[in-house]
Parts: C-alpha cells; sequence; structure tokens
C-alpha cells in the first residue's frame, strides 16, 4: 500500500516536470497550443510508473480522449498527437486491450495507416485476441478499399477463439470478391467443420456449395488478361498467348469519338467504368458461337475472377445499353438489368442527380459515378495533366484530372477554377493511394459559389 503511494506521488510530481523540459524548447520556438501533448517515451514512462501502469495509462487516455473531443468540431484538424499518445499509452500498459481498440476507431478519423500501424502493434501483444485483426480487416475493406488485404486480415480473426460468424463469412466474402475461390472455401469450411449449429451450418454449406459451383464454371471458361481497353464494350485480350481484339456480346456502351459532346462524354464514363474493373486483370471469357464479327473482333461473354458476369454488370450499373440486333442466350437478363438500371437512375442514367459529396470521403466512392464539391486550393500544371487539387496537403489530396489535351475543350482559362467552390462529377478512381475524377469535358465541372 505504500509503495502504490509512494508511485502515485512520484507520477504527480515528476510527470509535469518531464512535459515541461520536453517541450519547452517548442513553445519558443512555435506557439502550438497542443505541444504539451509531447511525452516522453512510453518505456520510460512505465519505468516511472513503479509498479502502477494502469493508473498512468488511464491518465494519458483521459488525456486523449479530451484531446480529440476537444477538436472534434474543428473541421480541417489534424491531430498530430494523437498517434503518439497512443503510441506512449500502449508501451506503458501494452496488456490492455481497449487501449488499441479506442485508439484505433479515433485515428481512422484521422490517417487509417495510423489506426492500422497500433492494430499490428496489439496484435504483437494479444496474438490470440480476435477483434485486433478483424478491425484491420475492416479498416483496409472499408476506408482503403482492399478486399485482398481485408481477406487476410478476417481470416486470421476467424482462426482465434471466441469470433462471431460473420467474420469467417466475410473473410470468405472477401475472397471469393477477388476471385480467390479456393481460398474462400477454406475459410467457409473451418468454420463449418467446427460449429454445432445447426443453422449457421446449413448457412454456410450452401456458401461453399455456391462457390464449388463457380468453380465448376470456372473451369469450362478460358483465362484471359485484359490489355487495354478501348471503350465500354471493346477491349484487347491476350488468350492462349494471342492477343485478339473482342467486343462483348449484348452490350452497346455510348462511343468515345462522338461528336456531340455529351454523347462522347457518357462514352469516356462507360470507359473509365470498363478500366476500372478489367485493364490488366485476369478474366474468363466464352467465345459466341457466331465466332467473330464483320470487324473481325471475337464476339464473347466475359467474367470477372470473381465470376460477375461483365457483360450484364454493365448494363446493370448504367455505363451501357443491351444490343439487340441478334438473339443471344442472356438477352432477356440483360434487358432487365437496363431497365432497372433506367428506373434506379443508376450510372450514366443519373449523371447530373448525384448527391454532391465533402472531398474527404472520396475514399469511400472508388468505382462510382459521384460528384465532389470542393474549393480548389490549387491549379497545378504537370507533364501531361493539370490538377484542381482539394487541398494543399498532398497526404489528404483528392483531384479533378484534366489531360492536357482536353484542356481546349474549356472556354474558360483551367488556372481561373482556383479558389473556386466547384462540383465536379465523374467515375472515382485510385491513383497511387489517391482519389481522383478525370475531367473529359467541361460537362462534369459545375461552378457552386
Amino acid at each position: 500500500m505504500k509503495r502504490n503511494f509512494l508511485a502515485l506521488i512520484i507520477i504527480f510530481l515528476t510527470l509535469p516536470l518531464i512535459v515541461f523540459f520536453n517541450v519547452k524548447s517548442s513553445f519558443l520556438s512555435k506557439p502550438n497550443p497542443d505541444v504539451y501533448l509531447y511525452l516522453p517515451s512510453g518505456n520510460y514512462l512505465r519505468t516511472l510508473s513503479m509498479g502502477n501502469p494502469s493508473f498512468l495509462g488511464d491518465l494519458i487516455m483521459a488525456r486523449a480522449l479530451t484531446y480529440f473531443g476537444s477538436h472534434y468540431y474543428q473541421r480541417g484538424y489534424k491531430y498530430e498527437w494523437l498517434y503518439h499518445l497512443f503510441d506512449v499509452l500502449t508501451d506503458i500498459d501494452p496488456y490492455n486491450k481497449e487501449s488499441y481498440l479506442i485508439g484505433a476507431r479515433l485515428l481512422t478519423l484521422v490517417d487509417v495507416n495510423l489506426s492500422n500501424k497500433l492494430l499490428e502493434k496489439g496484435m504483437s501483444y494479444h496474438p490470440d485476441y480476435w477483434k485486433i485483426p478483424e478491425l484491420i480487416g475492416f479498416n483496409y475493406f472499408y476506408h482503403l478499399k482492399e478486399p485482398a488485404k481485408a481477406a487476410k486480415y478476417y481470416e486470421i480473426a476467424s482462426s482465434l477463439p471466441g469470433h462471431p460468424p460473420y467474420v469467417p463469412s466475410l473473410a470468405g466474402k472477401f475472397y471469393s470478391e477477388i476471385g480467390m475461390l479456393e481460398e474462400a472455401i477454406k475459410v467457409l469450411r473451418n468454420f463449418y467443420e467446427t460449429t454445432e449449429d445447426k443453422r449457421l451450418k446449413e448457412d454456410f454449406g450452401e456458401q461453399i456449395e455456391e462457390l464449388e459451383q463457380k468453380i465448376r464454371e470456372r473451369r469450362e471458361k478460358i483465362p484471359a488478361r485484359v490489355t487495354k481497353v478501348f471503350d465500354g464494350d471493346t477491349f484487347n485480350l491476350i488468350i492462349n498467348g494471342r492477343e485478339e481484339k473482342v467486343r462483348l456480346v449484348g452490350v452497346d456502351a455510348p462511343e468515345i469519338d462522338e461528336e456531340r459532346e455529351k454523347v462522347r462524354l457518357m462514352g469516356l464514363l462507360a470507359r473509365d467504368f470498363a478500366q476500372f474493373h478489367l485493364e490488366n486483370k485476369d478474366v474468363y471469357i466464352l467465345i459466341d458461337k457466331q465466332g467473330r464479327d464483320r470487324y473481325g473482333r471475337l464476339l464473347i461473354y466475359l467474367w470477372l475472377p470473381s465470376m460477375v458476369f461483365f457483360n450484364e454488370l454493365i448494363i446493370e450499373e448504367g455505363f451501357a445499353n443491351v444490343y439487340t440486333r441478334f438473339y443471344h442466350p442472356y438477352q432477356k437478363r440483360f434487358i432487365e438489368a437496363e431497365r432497372v438500371a433506367r428506373e434506379r437512375n443508376k450510372g450514366l442514367w443519373g449523371f447530373g442527380k448525384e448527391i454532391p459529396y465533402p472531398p474527404q470521403d472520396a475514399i469511400y466512392l472508388l468505382g462510382k459515378l459521384c460528384a465532389i464539391r470542393f474549393k480548389v486550393q490549387k491549379v497545378y500544371f504537370g507533364r501531361s495533366v493539370v490538377y484542381l487539387q482539394s487541398s494543399l496537403d498532398w497526404q489528404r489530396n483528392f483531384n479533378a484530372v484534366i489531360f492536357l489535351n482536353d484542356t481546349g475543350r474549356f472556354r474558360k482559362g483551367i488556372k481561373e477554377y482556383e479558389g473556386k467552390q466547384i462540383i465536379v462529377r465523374g467515375f472515382m478512381k485510385k491513383y497511387k493511394e489517391h482519389p481522383e475524377i478525370i475531367v473529359h469535358s467541361p460537362l462534369q465541372i459545375e461552378e457552386n459559389e
């Protein structure tokens, strides 16, 4: 009892002095009101706590939560000290599981990579705790849009005791989405063979059966690789070592060489959609019984590695019409897909009707036709493109990108957008970890002062 009391006195007397001497120079050089949050290393403070790390940890946790909460409604605040606080906290008391979970959830609002860094640290101290890899998997799926890494961490979580059924189910789903059907079956089967819940056993059994059927279907198809996307329905593929120009059966995407500006734009957005899903990707195809069209292109049906039927998908998502000049086995399905896309204003059917999002939400809109409202902080001219930047901080940047060849289409000088509030519409992609919309036409930009 006396030892604990002595430790508390030392903490209260010594900690303020440590903080003061560590930040004295910072106060003199930079008037940052949060600089007092700096703490020395957690290992040093753990020694200082004299056997009471949890108490000192609680003090730092309270400081971290106060720091976060006091700036929560301050737009654009960067929380520069937040990772440092939780890093020190988990050094002082590395076996407190909640410190990793709370810290990681707060850090996702600041920098998802720092959130994962903290969680990876937590995995090293808690290798049998399923919630930590599960949260990493969630970050990769929801925030970073990387289903392959999400699947890996959900699989790790599904191998640990106490995990709920949704964990292996999501691991199987993510593996399936990227075409790793055998890995998906392995994760689902592990749960199927260990659970005693009859309802869950039946549900997982059905999922395994569906995946096994997809594998059988895939074996009947020809593997290929997409090397170039010309427009929404015409590509180059490598098939059995030979490059072929192909056209999707039953699909009619807008033409990109149309003189009418809006039709041309719709064609380019359809091409953006096809590039996002196909370019430099492995796929599976079946050649139509007609073989080739009058231009010598192979007529094909194409499936993604997950066995999603791309001919149907591009119509279903509203980036192409049904081509009905001749009958094919999937025609009725395609007609129904187009009807639903029209009714729901999906894809090109909804262009101009999108709800504008702020630039910080751009990363969640990958693979979608959407609108982003932002103030152009800077117009930057690169070698081949012009960037309309939403932020001067490149790590948090969303860009609207205009190729130099297209700048002549803009009556207004591109530089004049600097400092203006605009809405940009287009297909959201990611380039070097940053979300961006390619602006092909002035029809995609609306001033919003």
